[in-house]
């Protein structure tokens, strides 16, 4: 019998990918406390050419709670840690009292959680500030922080621990195929709210729901620790929107600005459920995101999404016109710069609205790709949208390195999307509008000189409609963008534009009734 080494190269691959995938099929399932349980390490113990094979996938990625810290600190050794290129840090915040009708929240109990997410914010730091960077190629650190008691009870819980699995297959394989089956994360909260439609006092009740899931207040890292070690291994800050829990800018600012080589922030958020809480948000994110952003940063994407069953609010109550100026001030040395439904592109590029603003504003040296929402696209005239069209048009001639911008948003009502994207040395100008099929020849000639200004003198323009009945939501139109993965993590964008079928979780559906009528 020939021995393991002396078969070809090709079948080794293939023998040890089988061993992989049998091993992965018969792991213990993983739930949202406790990590999954591999059977691949009695393999890597054959010999150092088998223990590279299974190390390499076994801490290539990893999903922890602060408990696992201490395991963590001790099994990753220098080597092994240059095989971690993604970290997803699950904070587990303490259990409270969940009565069905609720107006606030006690002090202690907003302390308690405080002080547990600042504990294991500084205990992981503690372990990551030692690793060394020689080396090291810059891994990936998500984060996210839940309470058990935000769900309830409910069903809901059961589609967090399914998250976790079908992520794990993702960050092992880049696949997307096992959310197809499943539901967004906010389709368990539209049936949630649709089952208690006929309860009394839904709205008292449904007022406790979605503080106890936002949080009460966003999460702050408490008064004692106003700085963190710094780290050297992060390249890229993540925080996905199936994260519900608010976290205030200045903790995020605080952590932000210890990672000392972090290259790409892409921060997704369910906007505070009160508009007065989410103007204080936009009103500290200028620092978080603006005035001390890390100059090592090269990517940046934020993005800000509301729900009808959420929030009772529109965009326009929590406008924080400052946000926009700061980040359009303090961005200049980006690579890449996404922003959805946080600011108005129109705010963004105001300087521009005039030609003063091309002749004295600094460049955007290093800027390649712009993707901002407007609310114009929405409730816009003919006119506004020509007029901001113009606008982006003379900020993309500070802009000598554009490769792509795109300027987008709208629902059921009304859609646009306008695309500049450069192809083999050629400015390709798409538009996709519901109400207005094509583009004035204003907006054409401006952006044909802003491309011929970037060196792109051949210039192509084309115009297609929507099919309007696709257009359910504005996460709908992630599906129609360029920037798609950029505005977005590409889990993300699977989920949210997801359709949601009508006849989803009608089982989760009736036991929520029940649930909710025994209050």
């Amino acid at each position: 019998m020939p021995r393991f080494h002396s078969l070809p190269a090709e079948v080794q691959n293939l023998i040890l990918y089988f061993v992989v995938e049998s091993s992965t099929a018969s792991s213990t399932p993983q739930t949202a406390s406790a990590p999954m349980k591999s059977n691949l390490a009695p393999y890597a113990c054959v010999d150092k050419f088998w223990n590279s094979f299974f190390e390499s996938r076994t801490f290539n990625n990893l999903i922890i709670t602060q408990y696992d810290i201490p395991a963590f600190s001790q099994i990753l050794s220098r080597q092994r840690r240059l095989l971690l290129k993604h970290l997803w840090f699950r904070i587990q915040l303490p259990n409270y009292l969940t009565p069905p009708i609720k107006q606030d929240e006690k002090a202690n109990v907003l302390w308690d959680l405080d002080s547990a997410f600042t504990k294991s914010i500084s205990e992981l730091w503690d372990v990551l500030s030692v690793w060394d960077s020689t080396r090291h190629k810059g891994m990936t650190l998500e984060l996210s922080a839940f309470s058990p008691s935000d769900w309830n009870g409910y069903s809901v819980y059961r589609a967090v621990e399914k998250e976790i699995g079908m992520y794990r297959e993702h960050l092992k394989a880049g696949s997307t195929e096992q959310y197809e089956a499943a539901s967004d994360v906010h389709n368990q909260y539209i049936n949630w709210h649709s089952a208690i439609g006929g309860v009394r006092g839904r709205s008292d009740y449904w007022f406790a729901a979605v503080n106890n899931l936002f949080g009460w207040k966003p999460l702050e890292l408490t008064e004692d620790v106003y700085q963190l070690p710094p780290i050297s291994v992060v390249a890229k800050f993540l925080i996905r929107r199936q994260q519900y829990r608010e976290i205030y800018p200045t903790a995020l600012e605080t952590m932000l600005r210890s990672l000392t080589a972090v290259q790409d922030i892409q921060v997704e958020r369910w906007r505070c459920a009160e508009s007065r809480d989410e103007k204080m948000w936009c009103n500290e994110a200028r620092i978080a995101f603006g005035m001390s952003l890390p100059g090592s940063v090269k990517r940046l994407s934020l993005h800000g999404e509301m729900s009808q069953v959420f929030h009772n609010w529109e965009p326009k109550e929590a406008t924080v016109v400052s946000l926009a100026k700061t980040l359009r001030q303090y961005t200049r040395h980006l690579e890449h710069l996404s922003i959805s439904h946080l600011v108005d592109a129109k705010e963004f590029l105001r300087p521009f609205y005039t030609d003063n603003g091309v002749r004295l504003l600094p460049d955007w040296e290093n800027l390649k790709r712009l993707s901002l929402t407007s609310d114009i696209f929405r409730t816009g005239t003919e006119k506004d949208i020509t007029d901001l069209l113009c606008a982006a048009a003379r900020a993309a001639r500070r802009m000598p390195n554009l490769e792509m911008l795109e300027l987008w948003n709208g629902d059921e009502e009304s859609a646009c999307i306008f695309s500049y994207r450069v192809e083999d040395m050629v400015g390709n100008i798409n538009w996709r509008g519901i109400h207005l099929p094509t583009l004035s020849h204003e907006v054409s000639r401006a952006w044909g000189l802003a491309s011929i200004n970037n060196n792109r003198p051949d210039v192509r323009e084309s115009a297609k409609p929507f099919e309007t009945e696709r257009i359910l939501s504005s996460m709908q139109m992630l599906k129609y963008l360029n920037s798609k993965d950029q505005a977005l993590h590409p889990i993300s964008a699977s989920r949210a534009t997801q359709k949601r079928k009508r006849n989803e979780s009608d089982g989760d559906k009736m036991k929520n009734i029940k649930k909710a009528r025994n209050y």
